[in-house]
């Protein structure tokens, strides 16, 4: 653990809108400008780790109702798309999902202290695609850990003075953080696009991000399947019956995203292959025509 990183990076530029932390000041965000993401009317809005201290924001410690095990991280107030790490505790260990752009050592020690606590080792952050690589940096070097991503989304890692310090870049299908935490390759809403498998006590869980959007509903549990969210471009039905290929061998009755208001509590895996099955259909595209299979 180094709190020295958080001073380090302090006044790195951050973009606004998707929370990217950059070595050097940008003219415009590379992951905005990308299809799947916007950029501003005006051009691209930064801020940074200092100035957003600087606003009184904080990072809440949220347990997720009745658990102790799962524990979401969320800035307020809100930053970029409102990124919100969870961490999970596991039989092997911790593990944070996902990032967010905010860093403060108040945050840093409170995670260092629960895991002292527990006498589990910590297992590293899992990154689902370069919407969370977010302080990915400042993250990984004031926890002293590896961020996990898969090699396909290489390319938009936003610091290239890091890419190879704090990142293993995986290939293959599956990556194990431990026993009990298993990334799964789903590809869709990017080539490298990943789900987070965690076995832990009392079930096991799915934090899917936003590679399977799960719907604010919960009276009408519905998931859905993008390219891009902001400008409103579906994924092709082949490229969600691959997502689904990729979660079936899994056993879950509980999903998340990346927001604690994003979740299906029982009964998830049903409801992501009854919502495999509507938007297939919605997009105007038989189950026989994508070769599906329960």
């Amino acid at each position: 653990m180094s709190l020295k990183a958080i001073e380090a990076d302090e006044n790195l530029p951050i973009c606004a809108t998707c929370g990217a932390q950059f070595d050097k000041a940008q003219d415009i965000c590379f992951i905005c400008a990308d299809d799947r993401q916007w950029v501003p009317h005006g051009g691209s809005i930064w801020t940074s780790i200092k100035t957003l201290k600087d606003s009184g924001r904080k990072i809440e410690f949220k347990k997720e109702e009745g658990r102790d095990d799962m524990i979401w991280l969320v800035t307020t107030p809100g930053i970029a798309i409102m990124q919100s790490p969870l961490l999970v505790k596991t039989p092997s260990g911790w593990a944070m999902i996902e990032c967010c752009p905010f860093v403060t050592e108040d945050a840093i020690k409170s995670i260092n202290e629960l895991v002292a606590e527990s006498g589990l080792p910590f297992l590293g952050i899992a990154l689902s695609h370069p919407h969370w690589y977010n302080s990915g940096t400042t993250w990984a070097r004031a926890l002293g850990t590896k961020i996990y991503a898969s090699v396909l989304d290489k390319e938009w890692w936003p610091r290239p003075s890091s890419v190879d310090e704090v990142v293993e870049w995986w290939s293959g299908s599956t990556l194990k953080l431990g026993k009990h935490v298993t990334m799964v390759l789903c590809g869709g809403h990017f080539p490298g696009s990943c789900v987070t498998h965690v076995q832990r006590e009392g079930g096991s869980l799915l934090a899917t991000a936003d590679t399977i959007m799960i719907g604010l509903s919960s009276h009408r549990r519905s998931v859905s399947f993008m390219y891009s969210y902001p400008n409103f471009i579906p994924l092709a039905p082949p490229a969600v019956q691959e997502i689904w290929n990729a979660v079936r061998p899994y056993e879950f009755a509980d999903a998340v995203g990346a927001w604690p208001d994003k979740r299906l509590i029982g009964g998830a895996k049903d409801t992501i292959l009854d919502g495999v099955k509507k938007f297939i259909m919605a997009e105007g595209w038989t189950l026989e025509q994508v070769g599906f299979s329960e």
